[in-house]
């Protein structure tokens, strides 16, 4: 229930009193926004995840370069800002100037293909390396 500055002033609520066509439609945002607000908790939790699974994979693989150097277990987390800077300056100096020239979008390919390239890339060379290396 809305209570507005006339509730407000009363002692004695009337139940059948209408909200102003503004209130209804400014709680009908909010709740618009729900989904929103719910998927982005998943990607809140993912990107929170990186940092701890970067150092307890650093913590039991061999980090040790030379005799006499060993890499800290935390370093391993620069290696997610390296590669999404080296991958986002290869997409924009290469691969959007050749897209380019076989499409008719300033950007390359439009943003539908992207997604789909991207999902493609990731099941394709995901589930390869997720396998272990085994074949059958």
């Amino acid at each position: 229930m809305i209570i507005d500055d006339i509730d407000a002033s009363s002692e004695s609520r009337n139940p059948w009193r209408l909200c102003s066509l503004n209130q209804v439609e400014e709680v009908k945002l909010v709740v618009r926004l729900i989904p929103i607000w719910l998927n982005s908790i998943m990607f809140g939790v993912v990107a929170t995840n990186f940092s701890t699974y970067f150092t307890k994979q650093g913590t039991t693989v061999i980090r040790s370069i030379g005799p006499n150097f060993q890499l800290p277990a935390a370093s391993l987390q620069a290696l997610f800002g390296l590669t999404v800077m080296s991958t986002t300056a290869f997409y924009d100096q290469v691969l959007v100037p050749i897209t380019r020239k076989f499409s008719v979008y300033h950007s390359g390919i439009t943003l539908l293909q992207r997604v789909g390239w991207s999902m493609y890339i990731i099941a394709h060379y995901g589930s390869g390396s997720s396998s272990g290396g085994q074949k059958d």
